[in-house]
This record gives C-alpha cells, sequence and structure tokens, in this order.
C-alpha cells in the first residue's frame, strides 16, 4: 500500500504546487483584507506599475508624427483647395496659392504642437482604461491561457513528484 501511497501523495503535491503558483499570478480578483494585510495576484500590482510611457517615448512620438506629416500635408492641401472651395465658394475666389501655402504651414506648425499634448492625454486615458479593465475582462482570459500553456509543466512536476516518491519510497524500505 505504501508502495502506491507515498509516490502518489508525492505527485499530487508537486502538481498542486506548480498550479498553485499559476492561480497564485491571477488569484484573488480583488483584494481582499486578512488581518490588517492587503492580498491580491502578483500580477495586477504589476499592472499598476506599467505606464504606456515606458512603450511609447517622446523620441518614438516624434518619429511617428515625421512620418505622418506628409500625409497630412496632403488631406490639408486638397481640404484648402477642394473642400473649402464647395463648402465656401465665396472664400475660395480670395485663396490662391500662397495663401494656401501660408494657411498650411500655420496649420502643420500648430498640428505639430498640438499632437504630443494629445497623443500624451489619449495614452494616459488609454492607460487608466486598461488598468481598470485588465482585472475585469483580460485576467480572466490571461488565467486560461497561461493556465493551457502550463499544462505540461504541471504535467512534468507531476512525473518527477511520482520519481521523488518512489526514491523516497525505496529509500524508506532499505531502513
Amino acid at each position: 500500500m505504501n508502495f502506491i501511497l507515498i509516490p502518489l501523495m508525492t505527485a499530487l503535491f508537486a502538481w498542486l504546487l506548480t498550479w498553485s503558483f499559476v492561480k497564485l499570478l491571477f488569484f484573488p480578483y480583488k483584494p481582499l483584507n486578512l488581518f490588517g494585510y492587503k492580498w491580491e495576484g502578483a500580477l495586477y500590482p504589476l499592472t499598476q506599475q506599467l505606464s504606456l510611457d515606458q512603450f511609447l517615448g517622446g523620441e518614438q512620438i516624434g518619429k511617428q508624427l515625421d512620418q505622418v506629416m506628409p500625409f497630412i500635408d496632403s488631406k490639408l492641401d486638397d481640404f484648402f483647395r477642394n473642400k473649402i472651395s464647395e463648402k465656401l465658394p465665396m472664400i475660395s475666389m480670395f485663396i490662391g496659392d500662397k495663401t494656401i501655402a501660408q494657411l498650411k504651414s500655420v496649420f502643420m506648425e500648430e498640428l505639430s504642437n498640438l499632437f504630443p499634448s494629445l497623443i500624451t492625454q489619449f495614452s494616459q486615458s488609454l492607460e487608466a482604461d486598461f488598468k481598470t479593465n485588465f482585472k475585469q475582462k483580460m485576467a480572466p482570459a490571461i488565467e486560461i491561457i497561461i493556465m493551457k500553456a502550463t499544462a505540461k509543466i504541471r504535467i512534468a512536476a507531476f512525473i518527477i513528484g511520482l520519481l521523488w516518491g518512489l526514491l523516497t519510497y525505496c529509500i524508506i524500505s532499505l531502513f
């Protein structure tokens, strides 16, 4: 009986230990207060430390903006040459190529000043939304993915625990 019981218990303990390590990343979803100690899943405090500024640095925003500027320039050109004449025909009679070039340069300068602060404000809003939705929507889906991905590790832990139990039984039976 001990020949089966010791290896099986050791294998189950190893499997349960690896399963609980994975579960502790996510459980509990809502922080629990236990005798004045706040306990929550290990992953959630890490999400609070994440910042989109780490991924979107100021230099990268400038590079991306430089890449988009020719597109914006062409859209402004189309706006001043075609759309204004459709919407406001009287104004289009007074606007020539020189005025369009001046208006485009003023708009491009204003947009290049506006976009970094707009992107920063948007990223802060997106970051806050991500942090609030992570526990409710994304964490359960990620937990399922990680539990499936670690299934082989838990099986390996079971087998190693079984072998360890057999070794323990052999050592105990020798003495």
